[in-house]
């Protein structure tokens, strides 16, 4: 496991230390540039007085043909001008072409001390910049640099993004106005396996009544009405079918609070701790805040739907930072008392996990008793 202290240890012997904090520089205009056309390059000098980054293309815009006289235009390009506060970039080809080592090698032999910014495009995962960021501290130490040059990485291919379907089924069971039991079964594609993963749980639920206010709103399901409540639970989450084989248990604890917003508006709050023992990576901890805004309509007589969007942030122990969000849009469809179908849309970031992102149609069946 890398210790904490090791992040900001350089890659490389005689490396420059990463940044602890990135440099506080505009970026609103970043103006391309095609380094094998002279006469676009002659412009340049004038150029960096009116935009905030002059960046070298020697990409997919560049000619097969053309590639080395755009490294090459590059070079003189930085070593000609001064730049002073305007960034200068180089948007190298991708790391499967047959230019991308040349592109970096000679761009940081030649050019490295102007240098800022490096945009790797078509990124497929975490390796791609693994590998960057290895070589440009060797290459760093090599031809003694005194300023990292930082990676600005493009996600580009479909490998860098899974698309799931996550299915899930929420039985409630009513004991008083108060509480409830909760029973839960799920389907989601596992992101450490990529093998189909089951998820069962039971919680139990428990609202506040309200004191001096009146409830939230008018729903049959006594909990969207209240202004607070608490949970408890156990998760069981296996693998399923063959692959690589994956289990948790997790205990979870939970607070929502809601609250009334203008254009009737509900603002939902949650806080959730987890504490997770998964098979071979020992036990962790993790910390979601969940922020959600919805609103509920009533048409045509009984028939109304709820539209919701929310943010969600992750705090994972087994990597000391926050590395996942997630980002929502979904429509709840109550129908009686007993059943409440829902269907949503979600995006995931984890800068931790392969791949980092993921696109997931979801569909949760709600049953009330």
């Amino acid at each position: 496991m890398k210790l904490p202290r090791h992040f900001f240890a350089p890659l490389a012997v005689g490396a420059p230390a990463p940044l602890r904090e990135f440099p506080v520089r505009l970026e609103r205009m970043i103006h391309f540039v095609p380094p094998h056309n002279e006469k676009l390059r002659a412009k340049v000098p004038d150029l960096v007085r009116q935009v905030d980054v002059v960046l070298g293309n020697l990409e997919d815009a560049i000619p097969v043909d053309a590639k080395e006289a755009a490294r090459k235009g590059f070079i003189e390009m930085a070593r000609a001008v001064d730049f002073g506060a305007t960034g200068l970039w180089a948007r190298i080809n991708a790391l499967n072409s047959p230019w991308a080592l040349d592109d970096i090698t000679e761009l940081v032999r030649s050019a490295g001390n102007k240098l800022d910014v490096i945009m790797l495009p078509k990124v497929d995962g975490p390796w791609d910049i693994h590998y960057l960021d290895q070589l440009l501290a060797q290459l760093e130490a090599r031809h003694g640099l005194k300023k990292p040059i930082l990676i600005h990485a493009i996600l580009e291919t479909a490998q860098g993004v899974n698309n799931e379907f996550w299915p899930e089924v929420d039985g409630y069971f009513r004991l008083n106005e108060v509480t409830r039991i909760r029973l839960r079964t799920s389907f989601s594609a596992n992101d450490e396996t990529r093998t189909w993963q089951g998820d069962f749980g039971v919680h139990f639920d428990f609202a506040l009544r309200p004191v001096f206010r009146r409830e939230l709103r008018d729903d049959a399901d006594v909990f969207r009405k209240r202004f607070l409540s608490f949970l408890a639970g156990y998760r069981y989450i296996t693998s399923l079918g063959s692959g690589t084989p994956y289990l948790e248990h997790r205990w979870l604890v939970e607070m929502t609070s809601r609250f009334p917003a203008p254009g009737k508006l509900v603002l939902i709050d949650r806080h959730r701790g987890e504490m997770r023992f998964i098979s071979s990576k020992g036990f962790s901890t993790r910390y979601r805040n969940k922020l959600q805004l919805e609103r509920d309509f009533r048409p045509v007589g009984s028939f109304r739907f709820t539209p919701y969007a929310y943010g969600e942030l992750f705090y994972d122990t087994r990597y000391d930072k926050w590395n996942r969000n997630r980002y929502a849009i979904g429509m709840r469809f109550p129908s009686g008392h007993h059943f409440a179908p829902e269907l949503y849309f979600l995006h995931q970031n984890d800068s931790e996990k392969t791949p980092p992102h993921v696109n997931a149609l979801g569909i949760t069946l709600n049953f009330y008793f």
